[in-house]
């Protein structure tokens, strides 16, 4: 049985991967809860959202506990959808991700002179 996407939800996960985990290299929490959050917004099941964080089913039940517990997740029957808490940590998040190379940037050349 294969998981079907949609063309914006291929495009939205491979932006994701893109940004935020080349070439797979350790990810902090914080990127995958984001990770997760992301693709929860339409409301998803468990599996889905495993496949799209990249991460493992002991990680899946770590990480899900700890969303629900927090109020950025919510469940309904088998589906997962983000809730307004959540939607604002991913904001506040993609935010950073934009001006994260910047202060970065300026920190290195701060460092420098």
């Amino acid at each position: 049985m294969s998981i079907t996407l949609s063309d914006e939800e291929k495009t939205r996960v491979k932006q994701y991967v893109k940004k935020s985990t080349v070439g797979m290299k350790y990810r902090s929490e914080l990127e995958i809860i984001a990770c997760m959050l992301e693709v929860s917004q339409p409301g998803t099941t468990r599996t889905r959202i495993m496949f799209h964080s990249y991460i493992s089913y002991v990680q899946l039940k770590s990480y899900l506990a700890l969303c629900l517990e927090g109020g950025l997740l919510e469940r309904k029957g088998e589906l997962y959808f983000t809730t307004i808490k959540g939607a604002t940590f991913l904001n506040t998040w993609r935010e950073l991700c934009h001006y994260l190379p910047a202060l970065v940037h300026e920190a290195t050349s701060f460092a420098k002179s």
